[in-house]
Protein backbone atom coordinates (compact mmCIF):
# COMPACT_ATOMS: atom_id res chain seq x y z
CA UNK A 1 0.00 0.00 0.00
CA UNK A 2 2.98 2.33 0.78
CA UNK A 3 4.50 1.93 -2.58
CA UNK A 4 1.24 2.69 -4.37
CA UNK A 5 0.26 5.78 -1.91
CA UNK A 6 4.65 6.77 -2.66
CA UNK A 7 3.62 6.44 -6.69
CA UNK A 8 0.81 8.81 -6.47
CA UNK A 9 2.27 11.31 -4.54
CA UNK A 10 5.15 11.43 -6.95
CA UNK A 11 2.66 11.59 -10.24
CA UNK A 12 0.29 14.20 -8.10
CA UNK A 13 3.74 16.24 -8.06
CA UNK A 14 4.86 15.78 -11.70
CA UNK A 15 1.24 17.19 -12.24
CA UNK A 16 1.31 19.83 -10.13
CA UNK A 17 4.52 21.39 -11.22
CA UNK A 18 4.41 20.70 -14.83
CA UNK A 19 4.48 24.13 -16.91
CA UNK A 20 4.20 24.41 -21.04
CA UNK A 21 7.52 25.19 -22.55
CA UNK A 22 7.95 28.39 -23.99
CA UNK A 23 9.98 26.90 -26.59
CA UNK A 24 12.93 27.37 -27.77
CA UNK A 25 15.36 30.36 -26.46
CA UNK A 26 17.92 30.70 -28.75
CA UNK A 27 17.46 32.72 -31.94
CA UNK A 28 17.03 31.08 -35.03
CA UNK A 29 19.80 32.91 -36.47
CA UNK A 30 23.02 34.56 -34.45
CA UNK A 31 26.35 37.28 -35.25
CA UNK A 32 28.10 34.66 -35.36
CA UNK A 33 30.47 34.34 -38.71
CA UNK A 34 29.71 31.96 -41.56
CA UNK A 35 26.04 32.00 -39.84
CA UNK A 36 23.52 30.68 -42.86
CA UNK A 37 25.54 29.22 -45.06
CA UNK A 38 23.58 28.18 -47.62
CA UNK A 39 21.41 31.15 -47.99
CA UNK A 40 24.65 33.11 -48.19
CA UNK A 41 25.68 30.90 -50.87
CA UNK A 42 22.17 30.27 -52.54
CA UNK A 43 22.41 34.76 -52.76
CA UNK A 44 25.71 35.01 -54.13
CA UNK A 45 25.23 32.87 -56.67
CA UNK A 46 21.37 34.45 -57.88
CA UNK A 47 23.78 37.42 -57.54
CA UNK A 48 26.96 36.33 -59.36
CA UNK A 49 25.06 34.74 -62.37
CA UNK A 50 23.28 38.19 -62.76
CA UNK A 51 26.05 39.74 -63.05
CA UNK A 52 27.79 37.30 -65.24
CA UNK A 53 25.13 37.74 -68.24
CA UNK A 54 24.64 41.25 -67.74
CA UNK A 55 21.28 43.08 -66.79
CA UNK A 56 18.80 45.74 -67.25
CA UNK A 57 17.51 46.87 -64.34
CA UNK A 58 13.91 48.07 -64.23
CA UNK A 59 14.57 52.24 -65.22
CA UNK A 60 15.74 50.24 -68.30
CA UNK A 61 19.41 51.26 -67.30
CA UNK A 62 22.16 48.17 -68.86
CA UNK A 63 24.80 47.00 -67.10
CA UNK A 64 27.40 45.15 -68.71
CA UNK A 65 28.54 41.74 -67.26
CA UNK A 66 30.24 42.36 -64.03
CA UNK A 67 33.31 41.05 -62.19
CA UNK A 68 32.29 37.53 -59.71
CA UNK A 69 31.30 38.96 -56.03
CA UNK A 70 33.47 37.23 -52.99
CA UNK A 71 31.33 37.05 -49.92
CA UNK A 72 33.57 38.25 -46.40
CA UNK A 73 32.39 37.42 -43.41
CA UNK A 74 33.30 41.38 -41.84
CA UNK A 75 30.12 42.05 -44.62
CA UNK A 76 28.16 39.18 -43.46
CA UNK A 77 28.49 40.36 -39.92
CA UNK A 78 27.55 43.95 -40.72
CA UNK A 79 24.65 42.53 -42.18
CA UNK A 80 23.52 39.93 -39.71
CA UNK A 81 23.66 42.97 -37.34
CA UNK A 82 21.60 45.13 -38.69
CA UNK A 83 18.84 42.68 -40.27
CA UNK A 84 18.58 41.27 -36.32
CA UNK A 85 18.21 45.01 -34.79
CA UNK A 86 15.36 46.10 -37.24
CA UNK A 87 13.62 42.31 -36.93
CA UNK A 88 14.34 43.02 -33.41
CA UNK A 89 13.12 46.29 -32.73
CA UNK A 90 10.72 46.63 -35.70
CA UNK A 91 12.16 49.19 -38.46
CA UNK A 92 12.95 48.82 -42.07
CA UNK A 93 15.68 51.60 -42.83
CA UNK A 94 19.10 51.37 -44.25
CA UNK A 95 19.88 53.93 -41.10
CA UNK A 96 19.24 53.08 -37.40
CA UNK A 97 17.13 54.93 -35.43
CA UNK A 98 20.45 55.94 -33.54
CA UNK A 99 21.64 57.52 -36.79
CA UNK A 100 24.12 54.00 -37.70
CA UNK A 101 24.13 53.99 -41.55
CA UNK A 102 25.70 50.90 -43.55
CA UNK A 103 29.29 52.59 -43.77
CA UNK A 104 29.29 52.74 -39.85
CA UNK A 105 28.53 49.09 -39.50
CA UNK A 106 31.08 48.26 -42.16
CA UNK A 107 33.75 49.87 -40.61
CA UNK A 108 32.64 48.58 -36.96
CA UNK A 109 32.93 45.30 -38.65
CA UNK A 110 36.86 45.91 -39.56
CA UNK A 111 36.60 46.02 -43.62
CA UNK A 112 38.40 49.18 -44.66
CA UNK A 113 36.04 50.31 -47.50
CA UNK A 114 36.22 52.73 -50.94
CA UNK A 115 32.50 52.13 -51.82
CA UNK A 116 29.86 50.73 -49.73
CA UNK A 117 26.01 49.69 -50.93
CA UNK A 118 23.33 47.86 -49.00
CA UNK A 119 20.30 46.56 -50.15
CA UNK A 120 17.62 45.43 -47.88
CA UNK A 121 14.44 43.13 -48.10
CA UNK A 122 11.08 42.69 -45.56
CA UNK A 123 9.01 39.26 -46.85
CA UNK A 124 11.07 37.54 -48.81
CA UNK A 125 10.77 33.85 -47.68
CA UNK A 126 13.78 32.23 -49.63
CA UNK A 127 16.85 33.84 -50.87
CA UNK A 128 16.29 33.26 -54.83
CA UNK A 129 13.08 35.32 -53.93
CA UNK A 130 14.66 37.91 -52.18
CA UNK A 131 17.15 38.19 -54.89
CA UNK A 132 14.37 38.48 -57.65
CA UNK A 133 12.36 41.58 -55.37
CA UNK A 134 16.07 43.39 -55.33
CA UNK A 135 16.59 42.78 -59.18
CA UNK A 136 13.14 44.32 -59.89
CA UNK A 137 14.08 47.38 -57.80
CA UNK A 138 15.82 49.98 -60.02
CA UNK A 139 18.21 51.04 -57.03
CA UNK A 140 18.69 47.63 -55.57
CA UNK A 141 19.52 45.97 -58.87
CA UNK A 142 22.38 48.93 -59.55
CA UNK A 143 23.89 48.09 -56.30
CA UNK A 144 24.01 44.61 -56.99
CA UNK A 145 25.29 44.97 -60.97
CA UNK A 146 28.00 47.91 -59.32
CA UNK A 147 31.31 46.38 -61.23
CA UNK A 148 33.31 48.56 -58.48
CA UNK A 149 31.79 46.08 -56.02
CA UNK A 150 33.82 42.78 -55.26
CA UNK A 151 33.06 41.94 -52.27
CA UNK A 152 29.45 40.94 -50.91
CA UNK A 153 27.70 40.19 -47.35
CA UNK A 154 24.45 38.87 -46.26
CA UNK A 155 22.34 38.66 -43.05
CA UNK A 156 18.99 37.79 -42.31
CA UNK A 157 16.74 37.42 -39.47
CA UNK A 158 13.25 36.23 -39.63
CA UNK A 159 12.37 37.50 -43.17
CA UNK A 160 14.72 40.58 -42.82
CA UNK A 161 16.98 40.16 -45.29
CA UNK A 162 19.80 42.54 -45.54
CA UNK A 163 23.30 42.49 -48.37
CA UNK A 164 25.68 44.68 -48.13
CA UNK A 165 28.17 45.68 -51.05
CA UNK A 166 32.00 46.43 -50.64
CA UNK A 167 35.30 47.42 -52.65
CA UNK A 168 38.02 47.79 -50.59
CA UNK A 169 40.33 50.97 -49.44
CA UNK A 170 43.23 49.27 -50.94
CA UNK A 171 41.96 49.31 -54.55
CA UNK A 172 42.28 53.06 -54.36
CA UNK A 173 45.69 52.70 -53.58
CA UNK A 174 46.37 50.55 -56.65
CA UNK A 175 44.89 53.18 -58.93
CA UNK A 176 47.08 55.25 -60.68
Amino acid sequence: MCTKFGLFILFLTSILSWRPSKGPTATLFTSTPGLDTIAIRKVLRAVNALRARGCRCPDGSWFAPAPTLQVDERLNAAAQVHAEDMQRRNYFKHTTPEGRTPAHRVSQAGYSWAQVGENIAWGQPTPESVVESWRNSSGHCANMMNPAFLHMGIGRAGTYWVQVLAAPSSLLRRRP
